[in-house]
C-alpha cells in the first residue's frame, strides 16, 4: 500500500506540472483506468477533480467508504444532481477552463461542463503519454501477471483434449487463470480452433477439438490493475511441414521486430522489420494486423508498433511483439510476447515457451 501512494503521488505531481505548463488550471478525470492509475481507487462511477488548491474524488454513497479507505490524497465528496455539474460548482469561479478526457467524456457531461461557463481542453494525449512509461513498480506488477496466467497455460495444455469445444477450452482456460489470482481476464479470451484461427479476433464457439488441429489461443489475466497480453499457437497431433514452416516464419518475423526495439528508435521500424521476413516469404499479404501495442492498466496503450505510427519509443514502456500468419478456409497461427523497452533494446518478459515442440500437444 506504501508503494501504492507513493506511485500515485509521483504520478499527480507529473500530470500537474504539465497542466501548469498548458495553462489549465483544473483537470476533470473519467475514464476509470485514469481515475485508478491517478488515486488507487477501483470503483465505478467516479471521477477525479484536479485543481492548484485542492483534488477531490467525486463518487456517490455506494463508495464514500471504499474510497476514503483506498486514497488520502483526494478529498472525498459525493455528486448532487450530476457529477460534471457538481464538479463545475467545486472550482473557484475564476477558472473557466478545465481539461476532459476527450475521448471518453460523454455529450452529456460535456452539456454539464459547457452549461456551467467552462471551457473544455483535451487531455487524452498528455495522460496516454505519462502511462505510457512504466515505472519499475507498474513492470513488477506486468511480471506478477505474466506468471499467473503462464502458470494457468501450462496446466491448460496438459488438459486439451479431443472433442472439447472452443468455449469449454475458454472457460478452463479463464478457471485456471483465476486460480492463479488473476482479478479477471485482460479481454475476451480468444480460442480458435482450424479455420476459425485465420480471424485474428475470433470468438470462441462450438467448434471441436480434433486430431490435427490448429489451435490460436490469445490470453491475458489483470492483477493489481495491470494487464497480460500473450498468444500461443497449438497443434493437437501431428504438423504439416507447411505449418511447421509457416510457424518459424512467424517466430523469425518476431525475433526481427524485437531486434530493432530500442528506446529512442521509431515506433514503425519493429512492424516494418517483421514485414521483411513476410514479404521475402511472398506472404506479407497474409499478415493482416500491426506488429503490436503497449500494455499497462489497459489492454492497448501507447505506443503502437505499426508502419503508420509516428514517433520514438520510450524507455520504460511495455509493449506486446505479435506478428501472424492467417490463411482464410485453413487456420492462422500468431505468437505474442510482452517485452520492457530498454535503451540497449527489449528486456522480454513474458517466459511461456514457444518452441515448435513446446507447440504440439499430443
Amino acid at each position: 500500500m506504501v508503494k501504492l501512494v507513493r506511485e500515485v503521488t509521483a504520478r499527480v505531481k507529473r500530470f500537474k506540472e504539465l497542466l501548469a505548463v498548458s495553462g489549465i488550471a483544473a483537470a476533470l478525470v473519467t475514464r476509470k483506468s485514469d481515475v485508478r492509475y491517478f488515486s488507487g481507487f477501483t470503483g465505478d462511477d467516479s471521477c477525479l477533480l484536479l485543481t492548484k488548491r485542492q483534488d477531490y474524488l467525486i463518487t456517490d454513497g455506494r463508495y464514500v467508504e471504499e474510497a476514503k479507505n483506498t486514497t488520502r490524497l483526494y478529498e472525498v465528496v459525493t455528486w448532487k444532481d450530476h457529477p460534471a455539474a457538481f464538479a463545475a460548482e467545486l472550482l473557484p469561479g475564476t477558472i473557466k477552463k478545465i481539461g476532459i478526457c476527450d475521448n471518453h467524456l460523454t455529450v452529456h457531461w460535456h452539456k454539464k461542463l459547457l452549461g456551467a461557463g467552462l471551457n473544455t481542453v483535451p487531455l487524452d494525449s498528455v495522460i496516454a503519454n505519462i502511462r505510457e512509461q512504466k515505472s519499475a513498480w507498474e513492470v513488477d506488477k506486468i511480471r506478477d501477471s505474466l506468471k499467473a496466467v503462464e502458470s494457468a497455460f501450462r496446466e491448460f495444455k496438459s488438459r486439451i483434449k479431443v472433442g472439447m469445444t472452443e468455449k469449454e477450452l475458454k472457460l478452463e482456460l479463464e478457471f485456471l487463470m483465476y486460480r492463479q489470482g488473476v482479478e479477471a481476464p485482460s479481454f475476451d479470451t480468444i480460442v480458435a480452433e482450424g479455420e476459425n484461427a485465420s480471424l485474428p479476433h475470433a470468438h470462441a464457439g462450438e467448434r471441436c477439438i480434433a486430431q490435427g488441429s490448429i489451435l490460436l489461443i490469445d490470453f491475458g489475466g489483470i492483477i493489481d490493475g495491470y494487464c497480460s497480453d500473450l498468444t500461443r499457437t497449438l497443434f493437437i497431433g501431428d504438423v504439416s511441414d507447411q505449418w511447421r514452416e509457416r510457424y518459424e516464419l512467424v517466430l523469425q518475423a518476431q525475433q526481427a521486430g524485437m531486434a530493432v526495439i530500442k528506446a529512442g528508435a521509431e515506433t514503425k521500424i519493429s512492424d516494418i522489420a517483421a514485414r521483411e521476413v513476410f514479404a521475402a516469404a511472398g506472404v506479407e499479404e497474409n499478415y493482416l494486423h500491426s506488429l503490436g501495442h503497449g500494455v499497462g492498466m489497459d489492454i492497448h496503450e501507447l505506443p503502437r508498433l505499426s508502419k503508420k505510427a509516428a514517433g520514438k519509443l520510450p524507455a520504460g514502456a511495455v509493449v506486446t511483439v505479435e506478428p501472424g500468419l492467417y490463411y482464410p478456409g485453413f487456420g492462422g497461427i500468431r505468437i505474442e510476447d510482452m517485452v520492457l523497452v530498454e535503451r540497449s533494446g527489449v528486456r522480454v518478459l513474458s517466459t511461456l515457451e514457444k518452441d515448435l515442440e513446446s507447440a504440439v500437444v499430443n
